[in-house]
């Protein structure tokens, strides 16, 4: 399974759309299995406006009709995370000598910082 290059808790800012240029911290990442086979990866984004969701009455069961909220997702493939300074940059995901994935970011000042992924276990 690939690893994903935006995850839960980053700092991204929305490159295209409605809420074009809003930062915000990464707060769920979704990813769904189209009909082709190919897997879509979505993110919800929390400064971003949420949806409004109806659901029907059921006069059957005599259940009401009701409005709540759920999260807007938007497609990985337009936001760009950014760094401590508010500048957009790049992830690379390398292996280490070991054969473990590491997560670097290249920040534009040529600092490298580095994230271990939780969930293959790494600890330095």
């Amino acid at each position: 399974m690939s690893v994903a290059k935006i995850q839960k808790g980053d700092n991204v800012v929305i490159t295209t759309g409605m809420f074009k240029g809003h930062q915000g911290v990464v707060t769920k990442v979704v990813k769904i299995l189209r009909r082709n086979g190919l897997i879509q990866t979505k993110v919800s984004v929390s400064e971003v406006k949420q949806l409004v969701d109806y659901k029907k009455s059921n006069r059957q069961y005599d259940v009401p009709g009701q409005k709540g909220l759920k999260d807007r997702l938007i497609d990985a493939s337009n936001v760009s995370m950014v760094d401590e300074k508010g500048k957009i940059t790049k992830v690379k995901i390398e292996l280490d000598d070991n054969g473990k994935n590491l997560e670097f970011l290249n920040l534009l000042v040529k600092k490298l910082c580095v994230r271990i992924l939780e969930k293959r276990g790494i600890e330095i």
